[in-house]
């Protein structure tokens, strides 16, 4: 006998669902009186509107629109679908715009791709106790997402996610991101050896997860801070100019580019103690949370092309049939010159500074599901400190102590 579709969904949301509410938990999510603005999309990201309206949502405007991955008619669908399973639809209205009267109803408006870009209009819009949450770290943020000054201005906070939070760190997902990419090429990754360029966060995970599984990492960029490389893993140098660097890396299986972010530290508070935000206590007193600013923006390394740290024809000759893996986009290859030597590269379009090659959604619901019910998180503690009367700074001390947030000092 054939399923019905209430079945079908009954399946097929189930896992997802079980998920949000874990998640939903597991952070103290509580919206109740709350309006929010957030996305209706597709893929894993249909959740969002519900993890708010599980959350005890008063009301969730989800926007949408056409675009390459569904049309806004197949989203609302869908919507409707995990809303109705979820029996949450009463709460959600899907909107095909940003339409102003449902902005001056948010509490929350989030930082989400069909909410951006939240210019200076959208802004203008939003009551003057509503916060927005970036919906990811503060180094992550593009100058056309968010117009900061137009915030500033309105007394808007402003912030981000901290991804490293222990409650539910959710950055570890970028190491099996990274091992799936590799396998998506042909690479068994046991046995292989992966160059991998970066020694930030996402470098740290990609050559833990990658060593795990017994590949041999040749790790490259500035000497690791705050980690220690894995077995496994070894550091051959600061640049793939050095010789010593090359030297090591001839035969490579495939070169991963995880280099993300340039940052330059113009003011930092002590971050609260042990590491991590304690969510279960008031906010801190005295000390507050990190702050930094004057994220600089384009290309932060150019490592493959005439002018980067080698060269395409350099590559192929060190090792030829090797395969470069873009993770990050702040990290510039030239591929026209790797298509002319012959090397292949994933993904095939540049995905442009500030943007991942792949994204975690790739794996499966949990790491979206997680990093959007942590960035509702931090928007409910900054807004329900506008609205008893705390300023941005409060706002953000809350955000900070009683959530994962991650204040970028706007």
């Amino acid at each position: 006998m054939a399923a019905s579709a209430a079945q079908t969904h009954q399946r097929e949301f189930a896992r997802p669902l079980r998920v949000v509410r874990q998640q939903v938990a597991l952070w103290g999510l509580d919206l109740s009186g709350l309006t929010v603005l957030t996305e209706a999309a597709t893929g894993h990201f249909v959740y969002t509107p519900v993890i708010a309206a599980l959350a005890g949502a008063k009301h969730v405007f989800a926007v949408t629109r056409d675009s390459r991955y569904g049309s806004a008619e197949e989203v609302t669908r869908l919507t409707r679908a995990v809303a109705t399973e979820a029996g949450v639809w009463d709460r959600v209205t899907v909107l095909s715009q940003k339409a102003p009267d449902a902005l001056a109803q948010a509490d929350v408006v989030t930082n989400l791709g069909f909410v951006r870009p939240i210019d200076r209009e959208t802004i203008g819009h939003m009551k003057p106790t509503a916060v927005i949450p970036l919906m990811y770290e503060p180094w992550e943020l593009r100058p056309q997402d968010v117009d900061l000054e137009a915030a500033r201005e309105r007394g808007i906070p402003v912030l981000g996610t901290n991804e490293e939070h222990p409650r539910f760190p959710i950055m570890r997902y970028v190491g099996p991101l990274v091992v799936k990419v590799l396998m998506r090429e042909g690479l068994e990754v046991t046995g292989c050896t992966v160059v991998v360029h970066g020694t930030g966060k996402f470098g740290r995970y990609a050559a833990e997860s990658l060593a795990a599984l017994g590949a041999r990492v040749l790790v490259v960029g500035a000497k690791p801070q705050g980690w220690r490389l894995p077995v496994g893993a070894t550091w051959v140098g600061a640049s793939l100019r050095e010789e010593g660097a090359r030297r090591e890396m001839a035969g490579a299986d495939a070169v991963v580019l995880t280099r993300h972010e340039a940052v330059r530290q113009v003011t930092q508070r002590p971050p609260p103690e042990g590491g991590g935000p304690d969510l279960s206590g008031p906010p801190p007193s005295g000390g507050g949370p990190r702050f930094i600013s004057e994220q600089l923006h384009g290309h932060h390394a150019d490592v493959l092309s005439a002018t980067g740290e080698l060269v395409p024809e350099e590559l192929a000759r060190l090792a030829p049939g090797t395969v470069v893996a873009q993770l990050s986009g702040s990290s510039y290859i030239d591929r026209s010159a790797l298509s002319a030597e012959g090397v292949r590269y994933t993904p095939l379009e540049e995905p442009g500074p500030g943007f991942m090659g792949f994204t975690l959604a790739e794996l499966g619901p949990t790491p979206v599901i997680a990093l959007h019910t942590a960035g509702l998180k931090v928007g409910e503690a900054a807004v329900r400190a506008r609205m008893a009367g705390g300023d941005v700074e409060e706002a953000a001390r809350r955000a900070c102590a009683q959530a994962p947030g991650a204040d970028g000092g706007w």
